[in-house]
């Protein structure tokens, strides 16, 4: 018997462009002709329409909201409003460690590391002279046992920024296998070996980053479009007690 299609839930939905709650670990978009179902994929399966274009994206295990537009019209809009930075975004993150600072604004440039010796992972980004500026804004929001609850920022929109900085600061997101504790994680799990062995390093089986809010202008209203914390990652922190920093 096939699996129920996956509910998605729509937090706004207007003429012009749908805003949807992604749950991890779903893809946004086909990565191969014959991959695995994905968020425009259900979006057809569930609520057929002629045309859907994504505005923004998230990584595979990344939660949170999504933008999806309904017209090429609202898309080029959207996507403009975007590009010149008329949306704020928000995140929430639970980062490894017990941090200290209350709020710490990370710009440092960000750039593809390419395969090297030291690195066998192509999509790998990091911390470069030479790449393009990025600025990642933090607060703390709740100091847990080993780890910190983090509402975040984005002054940029670089591939990976969020992990990136926050890995520069020795503040990984909890259970990344990218930027996390070790990048062997992510070799076997591309290689089909599974990550579940490094369960008690990862701590959790997805990263800990969710898209929660955003905030934009559409015709003259002013939206702000919210996502709590998802039931995984919500109960993390409920059972991880805070101690005083």
């Amino acid at each position: 018997m096939s699996e129920e299609p996956l509910p998605l839930s729509i937090r706004f939905e207007n003429d012009d462009f749908l805003i949807v709650d992604k749950p991890a670990p779903l893809l946004v978009h086909p990565t191969r002709p014959d991959g695995e179902t994905t968020l425009l994929d259900l979006l057809q399966q569930q609520r057929p329409l002629p045309f859907y274009a994504l505005v923004n994206r998230l990584d595979r295990e990344t939660s949170g909201l999504v933008i999806v537009a309904k017209s090429s019209e609202s898309a080029s809009r959207l996507g403009k409003m975007m590009m010149r930075r008329e949306m704020r975004k928000i995140y929430l993150a639970i980062a490894r460690g017990h941090i200290c600072w209350d709020r710490l604004k990370i710009q440092k440039p960000i750039g593809r590391i390419g395969i090297n010796d030291q690195n066998q992972i192509y999509a790998k980004q990091g911390i470069l002279s030479e790449g393009e500026p990025a600025i990642t804004e933090c607060w703390v929001l709740k100091r847990l046992q080993k780890t910190t609850l983090l509402r975040i920022q984005l002054e940029t929109g670089k591939l990976h920024q969020i992990r990136v900085h926050l890995e520069s600061e020795q503040h990984p997101i909890l259970g990344d296998k990218l930027y996390g504790v070790d990048p062997k994680i992510y070799l076997e799990m591309c290689a089909g070996k599974g990550f579940e062995s490094w369960m008690p390093l990862l701590r959790l089986p997805r990263h800990a980053l969710h898209a929660s809010e955003l905030h934009f202008q559409w015709n003259q209203e002013q939206l702000h479009i919210v996502s709590p914390l998802p039931h995984d990652l919500e109960t993390f922190v409920k059972e991880d007690s805070s101690i005083a920093c």
